[in-house]
């Protein structure tokens, strides 16, 4: 019998026409909690915020070569970090959204520090170790890591992006320093002042008491500040306070009563538990958005309504 073909159909049409990009949906609303893109540069689109930091000034690492054993060499740099773990659609291949993420920043004037694909860039949990990287799922071929930098007279910008995945998920890691001066000046109190403002106005401010990014957690440069007050407290047993917390009014009035809250019973905890404060001494009340000291309009006046206060009581409830 003859060879049967012509069972497999063919379109002549579809050559004439240009490829069809696939199409994502914006998933922007799925993102974790207080998250959102660091303005220099977004997201692609279909793009979750899955796991994300914000600091104020951190030291970082980048990977600037491998070195004989394949093992990735790291160089830190210092300033205002911010660091988006993203999940993308896995419609995307791992090639494509580094190669998006370095056509962004070239147009922007970056250049490239270093860059490592598949295997070059080593084992991949070595590789996740030492850039200390949010994303972690995938596997050694797909990798593709880059490091870019922008001169500048305002300090350098740093930018890095940390591509891995498998055939079932695909994850990205923006990361974001731009070269700063540490803040040295933020710790602005001591015991005389402290208690100068409690007797004047019954009241004080914790300057340089300072948190995590949407956290409860509070930063090492605000452990001098705990110090002073513990020794405020042990100098005035006999009177009680309320440890005050307060928030700028970013998201909802729920969200922020509650990290309010958290922050002033963080305070309380490591007062009695580190500083031996009696319990009995002190109250944690979070505040939230609704007793603001400055304008909530600029970044100036949110961070000053970001605060924790300590507020003397006449009673004994």
């Amino acid at each position: 019998m003859p060879e049967p073909l012509g069972l497999v159909t063919a379109n002549a049409a579809f050559l004439q026409q240009a490829p069809k990009q696939i199409e994502f949906k914006d998933n922007q609303q799925k993102d974790t909690k207080g998250a959102e893109d660091h303005p220099l540069i977004g997201r692609l689109k279909g793009a979750v915020i899955h796991e994300f930091k914000r600091q104020g000034f951190a030291s970082t690492a980048f990977v600037s070569a491998m070195d004989a054993t394949n093992k990735p060499v790291v160089v830190e740099r210092a300033g205002k970090l911010t660091q988006n773990g993203y999940q993308l659609p896995k419609e995307y291949s791992s090639y494509e959204v580094f190669s998006n993420y370095k056509a962004a920043l070239t147009k922007l004037g970056f250049e490239a520090q270093f860059e490592c694909k598949g295997e070059a860039c080593g084992p991949e949990r070595k590789f996740v170790e030492a850039i200390d990287s949010l994303v972690n799922i995938g596997n050694e071929e797909s990798q593709f890591y880059g490091w870019y930098t922008l001169t500048r007279p305002e300090g350098n910008v740093h930018v890095s992006t940390y591509t891995i995945g498998f055939i079932g998920g695909l994850w990205t890691e923006l990361r974001v320093l731009e070269e700063t001066q540490l803040k040295d000046d933020r710790v602005g109190i001591n015991l005389a002042a402290l208690t100068d403002q409690i007797e004047a106005k019954g009241h004080v401010a914790l300057e340089g008491l300072l948190f995590e990014y949407d956290s409860d957690k509070l930063l090492p440069e605000a452990l001098p500040v705990v110090e002073v007050l513990a020794s405020y407290l042990k100098t005035n047993p006999s009177r009680a306070f309320y440890v005050v917390g307060h928030t700028d009014d970013k998201g909802n009035q729920a969200y922020n009563q509650g990290l309010s809250q958290r922050r002033a019973v963080a305070v309380v905890k490591l007062l009695t538990a580190s500083h031996g404060i009696k319990a009995q001494q002190l109250e944690a009340v979070g505040i939230g958005e609704h007793a603001p000291i400055a304008s909530n309009n600029d970044e100036a006046g949110q961070q000053q309504n970001r605060r924790v206060e300590l507020v003397l009581r006449s009673d004994t409830k």
